[in-house]
């Protein structure tokens, strides 16, 4: 039995440092993205054992999500992300805490802990967004190269692309792929022939700026609703277009505006010149955008002729030529109106697009990044003034679209959001820093101005169906993946500071109009749904009857909300319940598990959790029911701050409310079962074993094989417990027999003989028989009996393995190896009698002062 203690004492010690060690794979796996906007990004998942599972965000970095994007094919990743940004998955949780050095062609040439050894929930999803690779475009069917049906290579072979939306943006990127300067047409309806095979892209949106058609936001691969009738094409050309450079400025940022124009260099009149004009000039220079259109020959007049006048540009084009104005060398100006421009010394690199990017500072002739020191994202908002968008919705840290090279210009960068330009905020000296390129800042922009939001068709103000105005329309959000985060980010826009509830399936009724956002991911913390990622405005794969909801409430957390534990035997465990909006009501618990716990238990004031009890295990409680489907990180220092489906949850019934246990040490509390013969039941009584055990965290993480390990040694314990109780009822038993049989004259075949007795309690005995005459003592017969029984199991006094008990006592034969002590039964006292008679058993305890005995080593 020692034996065995000691081998339990070292087992959870084996296993705590078998968790402990990362397990690098030497196969492979199969991953794939769930959950993104298209083929780039998603939710990671990993096969194994021929199932899918997720991959755990702890130590998550970029790159790991290189790692993953080579093996499905793309170049590299742009961004890692946690938190369940694609949503949560369903299954098993197979990899925690990988670390990847970015060169593995595998996951499982990557560390990890071991297949489902972790400690996370489904909140913290790990995912990526992969580098988009190039696709080759070609020119089929026009009388020139210049000119053709649009056709992409994709999967090994050749197909078009449909015209929905397509336009001179589009063909621009089309052009340049394919060394062209410039797109002159944007041709529809398949006016180069219907093709064949694939319609590889539709709703394709490129800026114009792109490098590679990739790079622009289309409906996905292969996803249309076209026909090969509305084939698009395009008409390049070659012209060089006008070249343009900036004269008199202290910096090349700025100065007066010159065009070269059929061998020689001249101005610009400032007669409708404005920041659209000035934005193409920046443009034609390599900068992304303009701060200021300056007019009056502010750099000095030049000489020699104006080369245009009455320019006016949309602000998009990428030449002046491509903007209207009187034509070249016509005008009514002198050279004090000629015009200049300032351009934005930032820009953004890395992206996907040109809203999105690495922040770059033009400083000294050359370009160079800006560390993520306080990086936030009025930092941000101010960077997409700078080039012309609208807003910013996420300001993006560790490099999230790669590192940069050269130098580090700017550090510390605190803006205010109201700045004009970066200068105009704090920050260090140029160049000046603590930091290195996986610390660049980048952001992502958006031109749409600040999403409205409103809650319709609820009982009051507070709650209703979600609904944004975009483009001048309201619309509603489908239900996918909509949770009490992004109900949060909802209730924040209209000025509630808290979330009762986040709801789908159309629960305040079915909205009209369009639906405008689907597969919504907030954080929880964003001002806007705008920074939260969504599959964009109008994409969509839902009906009104998704229509997400959403209800708010503008109570406090400190004023209405209390926890406390009731029905419990101490202060640290109990049925948990919440006081709100002035009554005491409990908490379903579907779904809760230590992490949960760990919550409540922190609220009221211990370091964390033991245990959870479902199904009312301290009594049902009254009064509502509380926080259906929540879910927690175990950081959280409010159950308010974990995600849940619904505040009021009446539709759980009080039969399963939930209780914790909670400690106040950081070591793990062993129960033991200790059994008081005076009782048929035991009670459970925690007691600290003294011997080195897990935190209660990697306590949670044991594998399946010393979870059944520790069951058996469980049953183990149960099984000696029922055969100790079992020998005891029959000493009783037995006691009962004889104490009824004393009066009676003992033979050797009666009831009350010995061997009757050891008979029927299959004792054995001595064959000796007594040879005692009359009035004197005898040395008596010898009975024996072994049980074998758990330690620390009777009363409070200790029992070994091998339980013996005695009749007489003789000093000769056999002698019991351990000592027993007895307790008479309650209520009775030990009958008189002398130690060697043979007609009974006296049941007074036997002491170790009885030479009979030896003392258990």
């Amino acid at each position: 039995m020692r034996m065995r203690m000691k081998a339990l004492e070292f087992y959870p010690v084996v296993i705590i440092i078998a968790l402990s060690m990362r397990i690098p794979c030497a196969f492979g796996l199969d991953v794939r993205l769930i959950g993104g906007p298209d083929i780039y990004s998603g939710r990671v998942e990993v096969r194994h054992d021929g199932v899918w599972g997720t991959v755990c965000d702890d130590g998550w970095d970029i790159q790991d999500a290189t790692v993953v994007c080579r093996m499905l094919g793309f170049e590299n990743a742009s961004i890692a992300t946690g938190y369940a940004k694609y949503g949560e998955g369903s299954s098993s949780i197979f990899l925690d805490n990988v670390h990847c050095s970015g060169l593995e062609t595998d996951l499982g040439e990557c560390s990890h802990n071991g297949f489902e050894v972790h400690d996370c929930q489904h909140s913290e999803d790990a995912g990526v967004m992969c580098s988009k690779n190039d696709l080759q475009v070609r020119l089929v069917g026009g009388q020139t190269a210049l000119e053709g049906r649009v056709e992409v290579f994709f999967e090994g072979s050749w197909g078009t692309v449909c015209d929905d939306l397509w336009d001179l943006n589009d063909a621009r990127v089309v052009c340049r792929m394919l060394g062209f300067q410039i797109a002159v047409t944007a041709v529809t309806s398949a006016e180069y022939g219907p093709g064949s095979g694939s319609i590889i892209l539709d709703n394709v949106g490129c800026l114009g700026t792109e490098r590679n058609l990739a790079e622009c936001p289309h409906r996905g691969f292969e996803n249309n609703d076209c026909g090969h009738d509305q084939d698009a094409g395009a008409v390049c050309a070659n012209d060089l277009g006008l070249q343009v450079r900036l004269v008199g400025g202290q910096t090349a940022l700025e100065g007066r505006v010159e065009v070269f124009f059929e061998g020689y260099w001249g101005t610009v009149c400032n007669d409708a010149w404005d920041l659209d004009d000035a934005r193409v000039v920046c443009r034609m220079l390599g900068f992304q955008n303009a701060v200021r259109a300056v007019t009056g020959a502010e750099y000095g007049e030049g000489s020699g002729s104006i080369i245009l006048d009455d320019v006016d540009c949309l602000g998009t084009e990428h030449d002046l030529t491509e903007c209207s104005h009187n034509g070249y060398e016509i005008h009514n100006c002198g050279h004090s109106e000629d015009a200049g421009a300032v351009c934005a010394n930032v820009r953004l690199v890395g992206g996907h697009t040109a809203l999105e990017g690495r922040v770059e500072v033009f400083f000294e002739g050359s370009w160079g990044t800006v560390c993520d020191d306080l990086w936030d994202l009025d930092d941000a908002r101010v960077v997409c003034r700078m080039l012309g968008f609208q807003t910013a919705v996420r300001a993006v840290v560790m490099a999230g679209y790669g590192p940069g090279s050269g130098s580090i210009i700017l550090d510390n960068v605190q803006c205010l959001g109201t700045e004009s330009n970066l200068d105009e905020c704090s920050h260090n000296e140029y160049e000046i820093h603590d930091c290195i390129h996986n610390e660049d800042a980048g952001v992502v922009c958006s031109h749409e101005s600040p999403l409205e939001v409103r809650l319709a068709d609820g009982p009051n103000s507070r709650e209703g169906r979600v609904e944004v105005l975009y483009q001048g329309s309201w619309g509603t959000i489908c239900d996918d993946y909509w949770d009490s985060k992004d109900a949060k980010v909802v209730c924040r826009m209209l000025g509630f500071n808290r979330t009762l509830s986040a709801r789908g399936r159309a629960a305040y009724g079915q909205g009209s109009g369009p639906i405008l956002l689907d597969n919504v991911v907030c954080l929880g913390t964003e001002n806007s749904l705008a920074e939260c990622s969504h599959s964009g405005f109008g994409v969509h794969n839902c009906g009104h009857a998704e229509d997400a909801a959403a209800a708010c409430s503008i109570d406090t957390t400190s004023e209405l909300f209390e926890v406390r534990l009731g029905d419990g035997r101490s202060r640290n465990e109990g049925r948990v319940e919440v006081f709100y909006n002035t009554s005491w009501g409990t908490l379903c618990g579907a779904g809760w598990g230590l992490r949960e716990a760990d919550v409540v238990c922190r609220m009221l004031g211990f370091t964390d959790a033991s245990d959870v009890l479902q199904n009312a295990a301290f009594g049902e409680g009254i009064g509502m029911v509380f926080l259906e489907g929540i879910s927690c990180l175990g950081s959280e220092n409010s159950l308010l701050d974990c995600t849940f489906t619904s505040f009021d949850a009446n539709s759980c019934p009080h039969s399963q409310d939930v209780g914790v246990i909670c400690k106040d040490t950081g070591a793990l509390q062993l129960s033991t079962i200790r059994f008081d013969p005076t009782t048929s039941l035991g009670h459970p009584e925690h007691v600290f074993q003294g011997m080195p055990v897990p935190s209660a965290e990697n306590s949670r993480s044991f594998s399946p094989v010393s979870i059944v390990l520790g069951a058996i040694l469980a049953a183990s314990y149960v099984l000696f417990l029922l055969l100790g109780l079992y020998g005891y009822h029959r000493l009783r038993k037995l006691e009962r027999m004889t104490n009824n049989n004393s009066s009676e004259q003992p033979t050797s075949k009666g009831t009350g003989s010995p061997e009757a007795a050891s008979a029927y309690l299959n004792l054995t005995s001595p064959s000796r028989k007594s040879t005692e005459t009359p009035g004197k003592e005898a040395p008596g017969e010898l009975i024996y009996m072994n049980l074998e029984v758990p330690e620390n199991t009777i009363g409070g006094d200790q029992v070994y393995t091998d339980l013996s008990f005695t009749k007489g006592n003789d000093q000769e034969g056999p002698r019991p190896k351990y000592k027993a002590p007895m307790k008479p039964p309650v209520g009775r006292k030990p009958k008189s009698g002398r130690l060697g008679s043979p007609d009974r058993i006296d049941p007074s305890p036997l002491t170790q002062h009885d030479p009979i005995y030896d003392k258990c080593d």
